[in-house]
């Protein structure tokens, strides 16, 4: 199997972002490489890692965990069924896909990922096929949406509820889709109008653009004893702290956002209201990523409108500044690879 040198986003050290080349490994017998069209930005995820705020993160590293590409080189046991055994995997080299790993080049950590790269070697068995009905744009945000998935179903698969969200990143967006679609009542808030007006028109059933007071306080016009879920996906201790009152006595609370430091939240508010807390981690592997297929490809989950900023791989130093400076016109952020 031959090795190739692709362009890549690296972090050098903290604060510091360039495209430079880089060595992909090997393909090896149960791996396979595929040619990025699209790599997504996970905002919260990424700038933790560029602030030099993400624990025991280590430098150089490549960046990024979202990207869908096309098959082009495949291991000798992909698909090989002279020996009689089950196959790695069915995939082809033409497939499109998205990827959950990669293959780290000598001299690089992981930044959460490797994604942004001009492609990448992955073990054929964390890689999922796109659907046709599924664009690039759309598939790119497949572990994002796994990760809202996995809250919901850490939480019981909740039915007929009234699920508040608080912070309206691309995870709060995907999160009150996807508990909107299990038949609850969805309402968002958070500051940014931008993200709210996105969110009252394609994640939930009413957006609320303030602090969580106001929130709060518009949440109970309607929900007088508070709501049965809280999603908090902000990731911001203080805004975790104060969205406690959002649900009820013995409600709910689904834990989505990643926070830089340590967590701290008043007791006594947890303890009285006897609440019920839900940590989700990670995606829940391949499977979940084909459920998040199927949404997506089922209309259940839209992404497309939520992608606000398409750029050339070349403008991700450019790109990340603009994160870094709170642009607050910036939701939904793409790499493309096949234009520069």
């Amino acid at each position: 199997m031959t090795n190739r040198r692709v362009p890549a986003v690296v972090f050098p050290a903290p604060e510091q972002v360039e495209v430079r080349d880089i060595d992909l490994p090997p393909v090896g017998p149960g791996d396979v490489r595929v040619r990025s069209r699209v790599t997504a930005v996970s905002a919260g995820t990424e700038l933790m890692v560029l602030r030099g705020t993400f624990p025991n993160q280590g430098y150089p590293c490549v960046m990024g965990y979202q990207q869908v590409g096309i098959v082009e080189e495949v291991g000798d046991e992909v698909g090989d069924r002279r020996s009689g055994d089950l196959p790695i995997t069915d995939l082809v080299i033409g497939d499109r896909v998205v990827t959950s790993q990669a293959r780290l080049p000598a001299g690089y950590y992981s930044g959460s990922g490797m994604a942004h790269a001009g492609a990448l070697v992955a073990p054929a068995d964390a890689c999922v096929r796109v659907p046709d009905g599924v664009s690039d744009e759309a598939a790119v945000c497949t572990i994002m949406v796994a990760v809202a998935l996995l809250g919901y179903q850490k939480c019981g698969h909740l039915a007929e509820q009234r699920v508040a969200v608080t912070g309206l990143g691309l995870i709060g967006q995907f999160a009150a889709q996807v508990w909107r679609s299990g038949g609850n009542v969805v309402r968002a808030g958070d500051l940014r109008a931008l993200r709210v007006n996105l969110a009252s028109r394609y994640s939930a059933d009413g957006g609320f653009c303030g602090d969580i007071e106001s929130f709060d306080a518009w949440l109970r016009q309607d929900w007088p004893d508070g709501a049965d879920v809280l999603v908090e996906t902000s990731g911001v201790s203080r805004v975790f702290d104060a969205a406690l009152a959002l649900p009820r006595a013995h409600g709910v609370v689904c834990v989505q956002g990643h926070y830089p430091y340590d967590l701290s939240f008043s007791f006594r508010t947890a303890h009285w209201k006897q609440l019920r807390f839900e940590f989700p981690c990670a995606w829940g592997g391949v499977p979940n990523m084909r459920r998040a297929l199927g949404m997506m490809a089922t209309e259940q989950v839209v992404v497309e409108p939520l992608i606000t900023h398409r750029l050339p791989y070349t403008q991700a130093p450019e790109a990340y500044r603009a994160l870094l400076a709170g642009d607050e016109e910036m939701l939904g952020l793409v790499f493309r690879w096949d234009e520069t």
